[in-house]
């Protein structure tokens, strides 16, 4: 019996996420789940897709697939009932949970793993107990995420994290950042913290080699130096593929990270704005059950 009956699964679609090519192809799997019987419900605002998971939990649903972003992805997420399985079509800017479990992003390739219904028990990290399915961080790069609208995004994409980057580099002040690894400080001058569970950040860039969701531990890069002319080099190094080797980056595996700032930092999570330091970061230890190639 499929893991994912029309009986037992709930559709989630964000109708704005991403690209127009892929909500060509997101179209081609709503046609199909609605000829097969599947309930369908279309996000409305942000939040909506919490809501619509919690719901639908509520009524018995034991499955969730989600046709969007990883922001949507981690709403449904966010306060779903562990033992729920979920699957993931992605549509949106980046794509990293996708990216990391190697899901399709064409219809045809992505029906053919549905129908298999292969399931791979993944881990979630969570940010002072919210959860996150990909990647966190402090500093300068969430402060450019906190100022990307999401219209801006959609139509955009990942261009508008580069301009925006451009425009706040001048006026940034490098704070003084504090970071505890699994209760060990960091005894060094700090320009950011990364934290992930998956290989890749901010795109096709490979940060933790070899990272795999299924590991119930957290990936942490710390970036070291006081200078923000220091990020130029760290840029490089992303888009490189070259940053997990470089001097002025400390790589480690955690449960926690705890995060200080003075004055307080931004912090993201999978791309969204979070807030600001104080921050822990820690792992989930309940597994999840995704839908995902093997």
């Amino acid at each position: 019996m499929s893991p994912f009956s029309p009986a037992d699964t709930i559709i989630i679609h964000n109708p704005k996420s991403g690209r127009r090519s892929r909500q060509v192809q997101a179209r081609k799997l709503l046609t199909y789940f609605s000829q097969q019987g599947y309930e369908i419900v279309t996000t409305q605002y942000p939040g909506h897709a919490t809501e619509i998971g919690k719901e639908q939990s509520r009524k018995g649903k034991t499955a969730v697939c989600c046709i969007g972003g990883d922001g949507t992805l981690g709403e449904v997420v966010r306060e779903l009932d562990p033992n729920i399985r979920f699957g993931f079509f992605p549509t949106g800017t980046v794509n990293l949970f996708a990216m990391n479990l190697h899901i399709p992003s064409q219809a045809d390739s992505w029906l053919e793993m549905f129908e298999k219904g292969r399931l791979k028990e993944v881990y979630v990290g969570e940010a002072n107990g919210v959860s996150f399915l990909n990647v966190g961080s402090v500093g300068y790069d969430a402060l450019v995420v906190s100022k990307v609208s999401t219209k801006v995004k959609q139509y955009v994409h990942e261009g508008a994290f580069i301009l925006r980057a451009c425009q706040e580099f001048w006026s940034y002040r490098v704070p003084h950042l504090s970071v505890s690894v699994d209760g060990k400080k960091i005894e060094r001058a700090i320009l950011g913290v990364i934290v992930g569970k998956g290989e890749y950040f901010a795109g096709p860039y490979s940060i933790f080699p070899g990272a795999d969701l299924g590991n119930p531990n957290l990936n942490v890069a710390i970036i070291l130096g006081n200078k923000k002319s220091q990020f130029l080099s760290f840029g490089f190094g992303l888009i490189t593929g070259k940053l997990s080797t470089m001097n002025n980056v400390l790589l480690a595996t955690a449960k926690t990270i705890l995060v200080e700032s003075e004055p307080s930092s931004h912090v993201e999570l999978d791309g969204d704005a979070f807030g600001s330091t104080l921050i822990q970061f820690s792992i989930n230890p309940l597994a999840r059950k995704v839908l995902a190639p093997l």
